[in-house]
């Protein structure tokens, strides 16, 4: 009986009952007090069968699920099935992190047919669905069991470059990054001519030569010279701060989804550490939001999280260890950006036509520190 949950009903149920059978020892009355005793049995044996029922058909329960993931749309197909072939209604409630907005009101029918259930997403990064809770209750409402089943499936919420005009409900990057290819062909380092393609922008033409030559050339030039090689984005904690359905890390990460196809360097400056990294086509940028939202979270007590599982999941939060807690997590402490020597450091990397991907606060305060941002091009990420 340890695993019912005694409500209001049962309570008042119960209460009825011995009334009425104390009403029949007072008064003397055999009727009163037979009903009372039948009512008791009635009642007793109604609970305890739920109870046995639902907890075999839950403690034999198999869950079979898949996820469908394209783009932003990401649909959960479950099934249950459980060996005691009985038809039960219940209520699913997903345990999600906070990438995903997941509700705890969709409906399942063990050992019925596959259910799907949308889920909206919040934030980019690495999400996970960690479980389900399943509930099951009897007609009148009073007996309830549940169980949580681990899932543990990983879902990279990838930005994506050919992005509509309004994503997340924030204005994509504006011209500078709209034109990063162009003044990378423009101002690479001339190589040789060659016959012009009309895939090339025309400022490749070479037009003195075209004249002698009566055909359109244009000039081929290196990867090399003056265009963007050179991304310096802050990578501290105030970076996860939400802003609203936004936050610093989604649209920086939209940003260098834009350059990615540029095979250009980025600097991660943020927590005392410099990162250096190559970003191509085919790097993931979502690895970027996970491994800052571990790192942050390495600095609070393990105890601490664990405690915020517990009034997220209850007693289910001791069928997770450590790192499945922190991916079903948020860290708490995002205020902090950065620090003298991140400053000092970051100041080394500034250069010429080099892009800072920064937050509002963290700029205020190189300003503040007089760090010259003459030739730097600055975006104000959350601004």
């Amino acid at each position: 009986m340890s695993s019912i949950i005694r409500g209001n009903a049962i309570l008042v149920i119960y209460v009825v009952i011995a009334l009425l059978m104390y009403l029949g020892i007072y008064a003397r009355s055999e009727a009163p007090l037979l009903i009372g005793v039948g009512l008791f049995l009635v009642f007793t044996s109604y609970f305890l069968t739920w109870d046995l029922v639902t907890s075999t058909v839950l403690g034999t329960l198999r869950l079979s699920h898949e996820i469908t993931h394209a783009g932003r749309s990401i649909v959960l197909s479950i099934t249950a099935v459980s060996p005691l072939r009985l038809k039960l209604p219940a209520h699913v409630s997903l345990v999600c992190s906070p990438h995903l907005l997941c509700g705890d009101d969709y409906q399942i029918v063990i050992n019925g047919p596959q259910e799907q259930f949308d889920i909206r997403v919040r934030w980019l990064g690495v999400a996970e669905v960690v479980g389900i809770v399943i509930r099951v209750s009897d007609p009148l409402g009073v007996i309830r069991n549940s169980r949580f089943i681990k899932i543990e499936r990983e879902i990279p919420i990838e930005p994506t470059r050919l992005a509509p005009p309004e994503v997340m409900g924030q204005r994509l990057p504006g011209d500078y990054v709209d034109n990063a290819t162009y003044m990378e062909s423009k101002m690479g380092d001339f190589m040789y001519l060659r016959n012009y393609s009309f895939m090339e922008p025309a400022s490749n033409i070479h037009w003195i030569t075209s004249a002698r030559v009566n055909e359109l050339i244009s000039v081929a030039r290196s990867e090399a010279g003056n265009a963007l090689r050179l991304v310096i984005m802050e990578y501290t904690p105030r970076m996860l701060k939400p802003m609203g359905d936004m936050r610093p890390i989604d649209e920086a990460l939209m940003y260098l989804s834009r350059l990615r196809g540029m095979n250009f360097s980025l600097i991660l400056i943020g927590n005392g550490l410099v990162r250096s990294l190559n970003i191509t086509s085919s790097v993931s940028l979502v690895n970027l939001e996970l491994r800052l939202r571990e790192l942050v979270m390495g600095f609070e007590d393990r105890w601490e999280l664990i405690n915020r599982a517990l009034k997220i999941l209850g007693k289910y939060a001791k069928e997770l260890n450590t790192d499945e807690i922190m991916l079903l997590l948020y860290p708490v402490n995002t205020d902090h950006g950065l620090s003298r020597g991140d400053i000092e450091a970051l100041a080394k990397y500034l250069r010429s036509n080099s892009l800072l991907l920064i937050t509002k606060d963290s700029l205020n305060e190189l300003i503040k520190a007089n760090i010259d941002l003459r030739d730097v091009n600055v975006v104000i990420l959350g601004d």
